[in-house]
């Protein structure tokens, strides 16, 4: 290289940063702003909302816990109402029903656990009254603005924007909710008639009216219309808290050190080869002429590239004293922090075992306590949701206080299925349980089996198809008596261990 001008050749890693843009301003997650929105989680509600949803999308060990909890509950339920004998009953149920089959409850509810599990918090509007059908053209504006649009007889519930809304106090131990009428200001050039028409005559007459003023914009919603719901909150705190933010903290630092680790592989991937020019009788200047070292530079240069893409000889000539060197990465950060353990970490904060995740280590039986806690912690806000819906159905489609339907989702997950159903079994066959909820935790829609059964039996299935007469069949007893008492010390193992469940290896090994 020539005396008289220094160059420098450096390759620079970026590493892009997210930020966190919540309206009122942007924040830089970092390890400092994340500690501070832990310790005021209700003035910092958005921006920690935003950040669950940024990590949703971008973690994948935070997405996969999310939709597995998600999709944890069968949803299997059972319909009733404490007053069976009034003469409205049957017809009162069935209106409950059918409320329920036009929310597509099934549907909503896992979408609520998902924003409770996301956001910790969810609001959302009963709709029963007829609406507009849509129809005619729109801008791309006006269409974007369109989510829900009910016609005629209809029954649903539309989820109301989170930011803007607020927990204003308690009726019956119901959450009561005020909506910022502000809301609709930013659709006024654009799509405000069709955003409006996807929201129920009280809101939208609640902005006539503050539009008129611009006064007094948070209108309190009728109790009687609304679900709300909160995760991981006490009954007097204005917001829920997200599943993972006791998790957030260690989710960035694995975030980072992945981006830090990606970036060193990166580097050391690109190998960089420096070459040092002889040195002359004076010191830090070489016996080369500049001319002499720019050709030398780009000799070994090209040769040095042509060796990666071409096969043959490459042959050049350098002076005496020149010294070739490779620049050297540091490979030691991949091997500091075990990736195993900082998983094991994260999803213990989030209240998995990380067995559960990778199916690997522990046994079958503390899985299983690990998914009894994890369900015990969901079905509390199943109870909730369950408890809304109650409100809002017999409220505004039941109207009736002296013969009131209820809702029960069976405590019954995809991986507890048989235990339900067993305990039903023994219930209905034992003594005196119900054949509804038997059916139901065998997986089946209650009304479509009885309806089966009624169909099969009006066409003399009984006669046509009799039971095989088998031991089974005609004894009325339980034919495997079970030890509930063992005092054999293997036994008491397994039964603790619950090893019989456990999935047995390969080949029987």
């Amino acid at each position: 290289m020539p005396d008289n001008k220094e160059e420098n050749y450096e390759h620079n890693s970026y590493k892009s940063i997210e930020w966190i843009d919540t309206g009122r301003r942007q924040y830089r997650a970092t390890a400092d702003t994340v500690k501070m929105w832990m310790c005021d989680h209700i003035t910092f509600n958005k921006e920690i909302r935003d950040l669950s949803d940024t990590l949703y999308n971008s973690k994948g060990l935070y997405s996969r816990v999310i939709d597995y909890i998600v999709a944890l509950p069968t949803l299997d339920k059972v319909i009733y109402g404490s007053n069976n004998k009034n003469k409205r009953y049957i017809t009162n149920r069935e209106k409950y029903k059918n409320a329920l089959s036009k929310m597509k409850d099934d549907t909503l509810t896992r979408d609520i656990i998902r924003k409770l599990t996301k956001s910790g918090t969810y609001f959302g509007y009963f709709i029963s009254e007829e609406l507009k059908s849509l129809k005619g053209s729109f801008s791309d504006y006006e269409i974007d603005a369109v989510a829900e649009l009910n016609n005629k007889s209809n029954c649903g519930v539309i989820s109301l924007p989170v930011d803007y809304c607020k927990i204003v106090g308690t009726e019956n131990s119901s959450y009561v909710l005020a909506f910022d009428m502000q809301y609709f200001d930013q659709f006024r050039t654009n799509g405000l008639s069709q955003r409006l028409m996807r929201y129920p005559k009280e809101i939208r007459d609640g902005y006539k009216k503050y539009n008129s003023s611009k006064s007094e914009k948070w209108l309190v919603l009728d109790n009687s219309k609304t679900v709300v719901l909160k995760a991981r909150a006490d009954i007097d705190e204005r917001w829920g808290r997200p599943l993972g933010l006791g998790a957030f903290l260690d989710i960035l630092f694995d975030q980072d050190y992945t981006e830090v680790k990606r970036d060193t592989v990166q580097r050391a991937n690109g190998q960089v080869i420096y070459q040092t020019f002889p040195e002359g009788n004076k010191e830090n200047k070489s016996v080369l002429s500049s001319a002499q070292q720019q050709k030398q530079h780009n000799d070994v240069r090209d040769a040095i590239h042509n060796r990666k893409n071409n096969s043959g000889v490459n042959f050049f000539s350098i002076a005496a004293g020149t010294a070739l060197n490779e620049l050297k990465i540091d490979l030691s950060i991949l091997d500091k922090i075990k990736d195993d353990e900082l998983i094991k970490k994260i999803a213990t904060d989030l209240g998995f075992a990380s067995s559960l995740l990778n199916g690997e280590e522990s046994n079958y039986s503390s899985q299983q306590n690990n998914l009894d806690l994890i369900s015990a912690e969901l079905f509390t806000w199943i109870k909730q949701i369950e408890s809304e819906y109650d409100k809002v159905i017999n409220a505004n489609i039941i109207r009736d206080d002296k013969c009131e339907i209820h809702l029960n989702y069976l405590p019954m997950t995809h991986l507890n299925r048989d235990k339900i159903k067993n305990n039903a079994k023994e219930l209905y066959t034992l003594g005196r349980g119900s054949l509804k909820v038997w059916i139901a935790a065998s997986g089946f829609n209650t009304d479509a089996y009885i309806a089966l059964m009624e169909e099969e039996l009006a066409e003399g299935f009984d006669e046509k198809f009799p039971v095989h007469p088998t031991s089974f069949t005609q004894s009325p007893n339980e034919n495997k008596p079970s030890e509930d008492n063992p005092t054999n010390e293997n036994t008491i193992k397994t039964k603790s261990n619950d090893a019989n469940n456990n999935p047995s290896p390969k080949g029987g090994e």
